[in-house]
């Protein structure tokens, strides 16, 4: 069917509801919903696309609202067991539409209530619990068959029949119900005489562990449900209810038929949104000249009614665009998705032009990301030839084992750090550029390095491309470059290869009068850490900053921050960086936790040294919110205490402590004697998001 609907109105009393209010805002269809109390209307967030109206709604007002607003789609998302307020908006679409000029389209939206997680036929085992299901018509006879069962109920059935259970006076002493918590909700349960005790307010989804617990904790015997389908949480009460030995008390879903035809969300769905009618590629033009462009971007281009991109590519592709194609000189989502949707409804094809290929470093992603979004589009992409196959074509190189690293665009306190620890250790880097001015920065930040080789690409496929091949050392300050493309590549025959573990020695470090966690202790600290690719590590009490250099050693991707108090402490950390060629540490003066809000949210933390703050930092850090490993090494009685308090008074899990004694072999005259260090202890554990 796939109509176009201008205005649409939901009835939302489910989930079901909710979500399909929210599928349409995604694809940029608006709709306002309809919901009957204030929680509803603070569960159902509004936003550009989603505009809520509170309130309940009679049949002569529910036609006022659609006189009011030209409504052309209504669909019921009511609750299946809410059927007078289905009756309503039935009859008052029927009665509205005998006498309009125009015609509301009426769909109804179904909550699946069939199917169980609970198969009876799966375990007949003498050990398995199993718990019986009582059906009832309706909650008049639910209430009535209660009142000879024993033992606590837990009603899960909502607020608004609360008065046929609280009827009985024996039956509500047993009563415990679970509401939402909204004021509507909390008032009934005390005008039908419930007492606090009584009252679960609380919004699900439910799982069964929380069900499960519920009925310990309520010493509960029998539960009431309505027969409301998976996404109502049948299924985890039933799975409790399995658990326990509890009883269910099922209340059937009504069977009287309102509604000839009933849709899914899937189904509903595929009625409003408009079919696929604009197809947008994004196509890749490969390094600039319009003979690099590949035949199948030529063909799209010559067919494209639409064509969008930056001066540059535009201009590559003069000579293949149509006369009749509408072009646009932009490459930001922002410009182009309002072209789009001002083409909306109409069999049209457009394409978005991209340097290179839509796969390397490109924007193509990002922007088909947001145009996905967009009703009646179809997105699909293009590859292109990118400057790093031209590069290693001229150099006669591969491509697929070198390190790729872009400056375009990137700060350079993280490329820089990057490319450096790979011109360390990998023999081949290319890198694209934003301009000459880099390929200068990238020849200072290597030149110190022996056997360095770079080969320049400068307008690769064009008139005036030409390759350079140096060394680093060749280029001096009043080396100019001329504006235009670049890329690069970077060799490095002799490569020391990169540390797969901790390996510094203690001879590495410039020590002078400052504390430092030694060679055994620190290698297994640092293991204890458990780093990844993109850490970000707190060493707090950095001392010479031998913990700092090890972790920073492992991966440019992880990024440091020494914190220390001691002045001369925090000038030794910055000589160890600057000795073992480090830029992805930064060393702070401070007397942790103080200055912590300032600084990224750590992932692993070392502390070496806390000046007696340690409670003060691990509740900083906690403070956070947000999970992270923390390796701690005592040597005093006193923190070693301090820590035993510690993991019973924060929410830690894999607590772990190692008490290591190293004895180290020195000469003496013509034997080797073992000389023992104090023993230190290690704490690790990772402390969880609150």
């Amino acid at each position: 069917m796939n109509e176009k609907f201008e205005k649409i109105l939901i009835y939302a009393g489910t989930t079901e509801g909710r979500t399909l209010a929210e599928k349409l805002a995604e694809r940029g269809i608006k709709s306002d919903v309809s919901v009957a109390t204030e929680y509803g209307n603070q569960v159902m967030e509004e936003s550009e696309f989603i505009h809520v109206l509170q309130g309940r709604l009679d049949l002569e007002q529910m036609m006022r609202l659609y006189e009011k607003n030209n409504y052309d789609l209504i669909i019921d998302a009511t609750h299946p067991f809410a059927q007078i307020v289905s009756e309503n908006i039935k009859d008052s679409v029927e009665k509205y539409n005998k006498t309009a000029k125009n015609h509301i389209m009426l769909y109804r939206l179904a909550r699946n209530v069939s199917g169980s997680i609970i198969d009876d036929s799966a375990d007949s085992s003498p050990d398995k619990n199993r718990t019986s299901i009582y059906e009832y018509e309706n909650s008049a006879e639910c209430a009535k068959a209660l009142v000879n069962i024993k033992g606590n109920i837990l009603l899960t059935t909502g607020s608004k029949e609360l008065g046929v259970f609280c009827h009985y006076e024996e039956l509500k002493k047993r009563l415990v119900v679970r509401v939402l918590p909204g004021m509507e909700s909390l008032s009934l349960c005390y005008e039908n005489g419930l007492e606090g005790r009584q009252i679960i307010a609380m919004q699900g989804p439910f799982t069964r562990e929380m069900n499960t617990g519920i009925i310990h904790q309520y010493n509960i015997k029998n539960i009431v449900t309505k027969e409301s389908g998976k996404t109502g949480g049948v299924d985890e009460k039933i799975a409790a209810a399995e658990q326990t030995g509890t009883r269910i008390f099922m209340i059937k879903k009504p069977s009287k038929k309102i509604y000839d035809t009933e849709y899914s969300l899937e189904e509903i769905l595929k009625l409003i949104l408009p079919k696929s009618i604009i197809n947008v590629v994004l196509a890749g033009i490969g390094t600039g000249d319009k003979r690099g462009i590949t035949e199948n971007v030529k063909n799209t281009i010559a067919n494209a009614d639409l064509i969008f991109g930056a001066k540059r590519m535009i201009e590559s592709a003069y000579g293949f665009i149509s006369n009749n194609a509408k072009v646009y000189q932009y490459y930001l989502a922002k410009d182009i998705i309002p072209v789009i949707n001002e083409n909306a409804g109409r069999d049209i094809k457009a394409v978005v032009l991209f340097s290179g290929d839509t796969g390397f470093f490109s924007g193509a992603k990002n922007l088909r990301k947001q145009m996905e979004k967009l009703p009646g589009v179809n997105v699909s992409m293009m590859p292109g030839i990118s400057s790093v196959q031209a590069l290693a074509a001229r150099t006669g190189e591969s491509w697929e084992d070198a390190v790729i690293i872009s400056t375009h665009g990137i700060e350079r306190e993280i490329w820089m750090p990057k490319l450096r620890f790979h011109a360390l250790h990998s023999k081949k880097i290319i890198f694209i550029t934003s301009g000459g001015g880099d390929i200068m920065q990238i020849a200072e930040l290597v030149s110190d390095i022996p056997d360095i080789k770079m080969d320049i690409g400068y307008q690769l496929s064009y008139d005036d491309e030409k390759m350079i091949s140096l060394r680093p050392q060749e280029l001096t300050g009043s080396t100019v470059f001329k504006p235009g493309l670049y890329v690069g590549m970077i060799r490095n025959e002799k490569a020391v290869p990169r540390k797969l573990a901790p390996s510094f020695k203690d001879d590495d470090f410039i020590r002078d009068k400052v504390p430092m966690t030694k060679e055994e202790i620190r290698h297994l600290s640092i293991c204890k850490l458990k780093l990844v690719e993109n850490s970000v590590v707190f060493d707090i009490g950095c001392g010479t900053g031998s913990i700092s250099i090890e972790a920073a050693a492992m991966s440019p991707d992880i990024k440091v921050y020494a914190i220390e108090t001691n002045p001369d402490a925090v000038n030794l950390t910055k000589q160890n960086c600057k000795k073992q060629n480090l830029a992805n540490v930064k060393v702070i003066e401070n007397l942790a936790p103080s200055g912590f809000d300032n600084l990224p949210v750590p992932t692993n933390v070392f502390i070496g040294g806390s000046k007696g703050n340690l409670r003060e930092i691990i509740q900083s850090l906690a403070d956070k919110k947000s999970g992270m490993r923390i390796v701690i090494n005592a040597v005093s009685l006193e923190t070693i205490a301090e820590v035993s308090n510690i993991a019973d008074d924060f929410n830690i899990s894999d607590f772990e402590a190692v008490c290591i004694n190293v004895g180290k072999a020195k000469k003496i005259g013509g034997y080797h004697l073992m000389q023992a260090n104090n023993p230190v202890y290690i704490f690790s554990f990772d402390l969880q998001a609150e």
